[in-house]
């Protein structure tokens, strides 16, 4: 099972909430990139 998810690769942090990482990407001027988290 997989979920998309983004990460702060700058401040290693993953967001699993879109809107969480919108608001990280404004706030820091970092960029945030959806990867997708694996869970088994």
């Amino acid at each position: 099972m997989s979920s998309k998810a983004w990460k702060c690769y700058r401040c290693n942090l993953v967001f699993n909430d879109e809107s969480h990482a919108s608001l990280h990407e404004d706030l820091s001027r970092h960029t945030v990139r959806e990867i997708e988290m694996i869970r088994a």
